[in-house]
């Protein structure tokens, strides 16, 4: 029976338990027309035919863990299933009551059959995550696409385009030893650097571009990270082919800049009409100021105050003072301003072009030598795999997908699909089209609101509207909606449906995105536990003191509520965020504001790089390694056979160079001065190599174990255990890989590691946890805090792939000119006031969805109580005027104002403060509720022995017939 249901549902709707409900009922049984029949058969392993996606690897743990339990409780007639009354009345549509002996005994059957089944196979139990299902694929295609069988996966690419970009600079003073793909010009990029360096030194910025460390590197690694994302996979043919052409920046920039050089008389022109206007003797005397600036040439200091008055439909009395004048002088003044206007957008257009042009000259040179270096390497990016599956499946036989991968699939069940990217849709959609063109059931769940990864390439607009306009499976779509929420209370619940049904109403706010909240509505069903919300705007401050103090004195309550720290979280934005959490909850708890013992574990904050015993263990290491720290991390990531003093001499060189205006290319003269010093000084890589030797009769680990030894305070063994047996964990990690040298794991510290690596939360811990909102989504708890809430909503600084060719095809430029470009928004420039205004107000409409979407998935996480503080962005002098509407406290507050009045020192509340609840007994009626589930206790599960091998089979279950038995 051919279907697709799609559910899009909110937060606590029991998404979960609908997944898990269909790929138990497909597990165990198939639909006949109408008729629902259970398999009679020993083993059919449906198992390896149902795959499950979902999108993080906690996820498809307790997905694992949900099937087998309800599994093993459906197999046994005393015990109670939330799922038996579901498969009950499938199989029986005419029969309610649950005490038929008869179908319960069948289904038990079935499930002790598809459970048995399962564990003696369980690894080709087919729940995943999309990436793990992809990877799988990709390997089965390793010679189509070019790569080895065995090659490395590396998650994140910040890594690999900080090896590109050191390599490519290495290639450009010409050493030695460095990967050099096919088709570079080095000498062309030696013209791009220099004039990168050129730039900075004439502006005062930022120019030693070979120094790992400088904020010009970073911002290079940023640039081509944020831009070599699947917009720029869908756009790349049209981007290469521009940036391939020979000297294509060199000339675009030329004609920019003699373009903006003849737009700067006209607007001077333009002015002089304006200016003499018989309106322009009453002008204000900072409107003077600002066709002063315009005139001056100093466009990108307007301000956006300035740039308002100049718009067509701007206000014009404001510029005259409100005086009064006949119309035919009025109508000529706004004509002759928006006529600058006019000019003033075509030259901020132009300077926002030039400001990424540097950059943009060398991002294909970066690509091709990262191309080369993963080839190299024998690695590719995961980022990478779902534009090479896209190369492959396209236009492929999906048959022959199934033959390469060995497993015929018939069900897919996809979960969170509104994180699903394009391409990995792209990917699924010909698997999923043959299955429902076989005649086979699908699912889709997920959620619109809680959309939260845009910046993970995730495409809200598939599950919103794209796949009732796909013709290859709309057809197939069965609509239905999940109105009910078992996770929280009743108050919690109302609260977020006042609050969460007036954001798709505010005019500022006005999307097609937020039309889901048009529907976000839900029936409170856990009427059980009562619930508790205390939202409050405080002052400003830095070091975030009232919402701690709030957090605090809560928290405090709660625990002595009944409340154990496991049933708390704190939610915050970001890693810093965290870090300052965790220290304010140990503080508290060090002036015993919390119970002795009360724990706090959060990943986010607890980095194995703080621990002084781990600080210690490194420089350790890194004296062995004989180099001092900065050195050692400069010569991993710099340049190749560089010492940090031939580094600085070089960058110092060259600026004294870029300052000689007679000198054509400061880099070729700096590099060739650079080589010539470093050929007279010869190297002390010898001396350095023979220091390493001290290391060399002991392996990586062996090494670390020594050294934990011998810690200069034997306290540190035990006050930083969980710190120590984390950092051991990554030393085991790396010396798992190919050839593990201390030189090596130094350069993956410092580059990787001591940023990233944290101590992970162990399951079961009663523990508070503080986590990002964004890893909070889809888990529950008793008691959410978010004590900082002071972000700006819409804030689109990110570079971006902008559709050009219209302005272009406007300025007429005599050379190639590209079709996208890559744009990023700045305070000097808005594109606001650009040819690029409208897809920059798209830019910023999904962005600020994207932050009411963090706020509904923070906001619904809550059982029981929800405590947030938001801060006032508005100074003292100010508290009289609104509150900004692109900052939480303008979204926010107004619509708690509509609900209910806030008390004094303003804050909101619903309900009063509660008590934990706690189940004494479930009941019957309670275990029907999605979010149940009773554990499973292994050592009363029976198991039995198989007879042989070859009863596993699907043709010893199947009739001479074909019919199931």
């Amino acid at each position: 029976m051919s279907k697709l249901r799609v559910y899009r549902a909110s937060a606590g709707s029991g998404k979960t338990y609908q997944l898990a409900l269909k790929y138990i009922t497909l597990l165990l049984g198939q639909w006949n027309g109408d008729t629902y029949r259970l398999f009679k058969g020993d083993d059919l392993r449906r198992h390896r035919e149902i795959l499950a996606i979902t999108f993080t690897n906690k996820a498809t743990q307790e997905m694992r863990s949900r099937i087998v339990k309800e599994l093993a409780l459906l197999s046994d007639l005393n015990a109670d299933s939330g799922y038996r009354k579901d498969i009950h009345l499938m199989v029986a549509p005419d029969d309610t009551d649950l005490l038929d002996k008869d179908i319960d005994r069948r289904v038990s059957e079935a499930a002790r059959h598809a459970l048995d089944s399962m564990l003696f196979d369980f690894g080709e139990m087919q729940v995943s995550t999309i990436d793990a299902f992809f990877q799988r694929v990709l390997r089965s295609f390793a010679y189509e696409a070019d790569l080895a069988g065995n090659y490395d996966l590396m998650l994140e690419n910040d890594r690999m385009t900080d090896m590109a970009i050191s390599n490519m600079l290495a290639m450009a003073c010409g050493m030695k030893g460095v990967v050099m793909p096919r088709g570079v010009n080095v000498g062309y990029i030696r013209q791009r650097i220099g004039t990168i360096v050129c730039d900075q030194v004439a502006k005062g910025g930022e120019y030693k571009i070979f120094s790992a460390d400088s904020s010009l590197r970073a911002d290079m690694v940023k640039f081509v990270k944020q831009l070599s994302d699947e917009d720029y996979q869908a756009k790349k043919a049209d981007i290469d082919a521009f940036l391939a052409k020979p000297n294509a920046i060199p000339r675009l920039v030329e004609a920019l800049k003699a373009k903006r050089d003849e737009l700067l008389l006209t607007v001077n022109e333009r002015v002089d009409l304006v200016l003499k206007s018989e309106a322009a003797a009453k002008l204000s005397a900072n409107a003077r100021k600002m066709f002063d600036k315009i005139c001056s040439g100093e466009i990108d200091s307007l301000t956006p105050t300035n740039l308002a008055l100049l718009l067509p439909d701007a206000a014009y009395g404001k510029l005259l003072n409100k005086n009064k004048f006949t119309d035919d002088v009025v109508r000529f003044f706004e004509s002759a301003v928006e006529s600058v206007f006019d000019v003033v957008r075509t030259l901020l257009s132009i300077n926002l072009l030039l400001r990424n042009v540097n950059f943009l000259g060398l991002f294909r040179e970066i690509l091709v030598v990262q191309q080369s270096l993963k080839s190299h390497l024998n690695t590719i990016l995961l980022s990478d795999t779902n534009e090479l599956l896209r190369l492959i499946i396209d236009d492929s036989e999906t048959p022959f997908i199934y033959e390469r991968i060995g497993r015929k699939l018939h069900h897919f069940l996809i979960d969170e699909f509104q994180d699903t990217s394009r391409l990995q849709w792209q990917n699924l959609l010909p698997l999923l089209s043959e299955s429902l063109g076989n005649g086979n059931e699908n699912l889709i769940i997920g959620d619109v609101k809680q959309c939260i990864y845009r910046f993970r390439n995730s495409n809200p607009e598939l599950l919103a509207h794209d796949i009732d306009r796909n013709p290859r499976i709309s057809p197939y779509i069965e609509h239905c909606s999940l109105d009910s929420n078992w996770r929280s209370a009743p108050e919690i619940v109302e609260f977020n449906n006042g609050l969460f049904e007036k954001v798709g109403q505010r005019a500022d706010v006005q999307h097609p995105k937020a039309d889901a909240y048009q529907t976000v509505r839900q029936i409170a069903r856990n009427n059980k536990i009562s619930g508790y919300v205390d939202i409050a705007l405080t002052a400003k401050d830095k070091l975030h003191t009232p919402g701690f103090t709030r957090m605090v004195e809560h928290m405090a309550r709660q625990l002595r509520s009944g409340y154990t720290p496991g049933d708390i979280v704190v939610l915050v934005r970001t890693r810093s965020d965290a870090h300052a959490v965790v220290e304010a909850l140990l503080q508290a708890g060090r002036d015993e504001q919390l119970p002795p013992g009360t724990m706090v574990l959060s990943d986010e904050a607890l980095y194995v790089a703080s621990a002084r015993s781990v600080q210690w263990i490194v420089a350790q290491l890194q004296e062995m390694n004989a180099m001092p720290q900065k050195q050692q991390r400069i010569n991993s990531r710099g340049l190749p056979s560089a010492s940090q003093q031939d580094i600085d001499w070089l960058q110092e060189h060259l600026l004294t160079i870029a300052k000689d205006s007679t000198v054509d290319n400061p880099l070729e003269k700096a590099i060739a001065d650079f080589n010539a010093r470093r050929q007279e000084a010869g190297s002390s890589d010898n001396a350095m190599k023979r220091r390493l030797q001290r290391a060399s009769g002991q392996s990586l680990f062996e090494i670390v174990e020594e050294l934990i030894r011998n810690l200069p305070d034997d306290n540190l063994r035990h006050s930083e255990a969980q710190y120590i047996s984390a950092f051991q964990d990554l030393v085991l990690d790396y010396c798992r890989q190919t050839a593990p040298t201390l030189q090596g794991f130094l350069k993956l510290w410092d580059d990787e590691l001591a940023d990233k690596a944290a101590v992970g939360l162990a399951e079961g811990v009663d523990a508070v946890r503080v986590m990002t909102i964004h890893k909070s989504k889809g888990l529950e708890f008793g008691c959410v805090h978010i004590p900082i809430l002071d972000n700006v909503i819409d804030s689109e600084r990110n570079n971006r792939w902008y559709d050009v060719r219209e302005f272009f095809s406007f300025l007429g430029l005599d050379v190639d000119t590209p079709g996208y470009y890559p744009i990023k928004p700045n305070s000097g420039i808005n594109p606001q006031y650009t040819a690029f205004a409208r897809e920059f107000r798209n830019l910023k409409d999904d962005q600020t969805i994207d932050e009411i979407n963090a706020l509904y998935v923070a906001f619904t996480r809550a059982c029981q109580e929800l405590i947030v503080t938001i801060t006032d962005p508005r100074s003292e002098s100010k508290k009289g005027g609104e509150l900004p509407l692109n900052h939480p406290s303008g979204l926010i507050c107004p619509l708690l104002s509509a609900m209910t009045e806030p008390s004094a020192n303003n804050t909101w509340k619903f309900g009063e403060p509660t008590k934990k609840y706690v189940k004494a007994s479930v009941p019957s009626a309670d275990r029907q509720s999605p979010e149940y589930m009773e554990p499973l206790i292994l050592e009363t599960y029976e198991t039995r022995m198989r007879e042989n091998i070859w009863s596993q089979t699907k043709a010893a279950n199947v009739s001479d017939s074909g019919e199931i038995i």
